[in-house]
């Protein structure tokens, strides 16, 4: 290949690369768009596992209050005389059945939302990558194209240039591209753990 077809092949292919990257970025790659997106959705699935796990616990818990309320326990007060104090509720044997009896029954919905959290963290993390990994595919296809144009303005079109290493020019962008893609695939994967839990938990609700 000449080193005119070299860089008439790198402007038309890095070109629209560049263009598709920079639209790509412009519309989505803006991190404050890019994590606002989804997090909504995190958002109410986090508070429907909290809700469920509080109604669990007052429930659990009921009984127990309930019960409490009307005993009373006979103390003697400095003058050695009796007085009668509520019963601290907490103290009891049965409260920390009750604790007990809680975590061992919603330890589900305690696993769920412990996923929620770690779901969110890796989610805005791989978001981040991905918001990077467009950016840097707009300035090196940038670098790309002014290269291309500096050698076709220096070089004379006639010479001749390996075809290898007019391949090779093409990795780092299929290697930026491969890592978008990753994130993305990586980013569905949670969406689709929040959606399954927001169904089960919507469906409880």
């Amino acid at each position: 290949m000449t080193y005119a077809e070299v860089t008439e092949w790198v402007l038309g292919t890095h070109g629209a690369v560049f263009l598709a990257a920079l639209t790509i970025y412009l519309k989505y790659g803006d991190p404050t768009k890019l994590f606002d997106r989804f997090p909504q959705e995190y958002k109410k699935l986090q508070q429907a596992v909290r809700d469920k796990i509080a109604s669990d616990l007052a429930d659990q818990l009921q009984s127990v209050v309930r019960d409490s309320t009307g005993v009373r326990s006979s103390i003697l007060d400095i003058d050695g005389e009796y007085i009668e104090e509520p019963v601290d509720v907490t103290k009891g044997e049965t409260y920390y059945q009750s604790i007990r009896d809680f975590v061992t029954n919603a330890s589900g919905a305690l696993v769920d939302y412990r996923r929620v959290l770690d779901v969110i963290k890796a989610w805005r993390s791989w978001a981040h990558r991905l918001s990077w990994s467009i950016l840097i595919l707009v300035i090196l296809e940038l670098v790309m194209l002014v290269f291309a144009v500096l050698v076709l303005y220096n070089a004379n079109e006639s010479d001749k240039i390996p075809v290898w290493l007019a391949l090779l020019g093409s990795v780092p962008t299929v290697s930026v591209i491969f890592g978008a893609i990753v994130c993305l695939v990586i980013m569905h994967v949670k969406q689709d753990i929040v959606f399954s839990l927001k169904e089960c938990y919507e469906t409880n609700s």
